[in-house]
């Protein structure tokens, strides 16, 4: 059985709001923001720990 972690509320507004503020400087599209969270997903699914600076960061 897989161990779901519960997010602080104000810790996932902030979280939001950081993506939501980097699309808009960046001008992304939903799609570009969908598509970049699916490598994002696949690289945390495959390392059990996440260091402060990754490979994706480089």
């Amino acid at each position: 059985m897989e161990e779901k972690q519960v997010i602080m509320e104000d810790v996932e507004k902030k979280l939001i709001c950081k993506i939501l503020q980097f699309a808009a400087e960046e001008k992304l599209t939903i799609n570009n923001i969908k598509e970049a969270m699916e490598k994002a997903y696949l690289y945390m699914e495959n390392n059990a720990t996440l260091q402060k600076t990754t490979e994706l960061s480089r």
